[in-house]
């Protein structure tokens, strides 16, 4: 006989116990499958219809409460970077303002440097300085022009970029150097 025979005599027994029914009720009708008598079941099935319902509802508020929270968020997210768009436009146009104020001024203040010169220069010669500065200047460029045909003038002043007038001159001098 094989060692499992007995186990499975016992689960025969035990299915066809289980089929019968004859446990289950004093009249004799089987159980329902849930192992409880039929009003019991009733109840207790429309019991877990009313806590599905309820569960059902409740899952419905919370989606709904989610969805208003999303849309808030989102609504919140849109403004904050609707301030911060304009936070930077007027930050850029803060600067580009400053930047053209800047250019403005250092362009009144060359031409009043200019408008002095050119004063000074009607004031007490008539004139005549301009042609010996244009003499002296031709003869230094002559006299600083070197064989490889640049200029000297290059290795003594840096050609800073920001040099308005374009000549080679040395920064003029006061306030920290360059004349703004």
């Amino acid at each position: 006989m094989n060692r499992y025979h007995f186990l499975s005599v016992a689960a025969g027994a035990l299915m066809l116990f289980s089929t019968t029914g004859a446990y289950a009720q004093p009249d004799g009708r089987p159980m329902p499958p849930s192992g409880k008598p039929p009003e019991a079941w009733r109840e207790h099935q429309e019991e877990m219809r009313e806590r599905i319902q309820e569960h059902r509802e409740k899952m419905q508020d919370r989606r709904e409460e989610h969805r208003e929270r999303v849309e808030e968020h989102q609504e919140r997210m849109k403004d904050r970077r609707e301030d911060a768009r304009d936070r930077h436009e007027d930050y850029r146009d803060r600067h580009e303002d400053m930047r053209d104020h800047r250019e403005d001024r250092r362009d009144w203040h060359e031409d009043r440097y200019d408008r002095r010169e050119d004063k000074w220069d009607d004031k007490h010669d008539g004139g005549r300085r301009d042609k010996a500065e244009d003499y002296y200047d031709r003869k230094e460029d002559r006299y600083d022009r070197r064989e490889d045909g640049r200029d000297r003038k290059e290795d003594r002043f840096d050609r800073r970029e920001d040099r308005r007038d374009g000549r080679d001159a040395p920064p003029r001098g006061g306030r920290g150097g360059g004349r703004d």
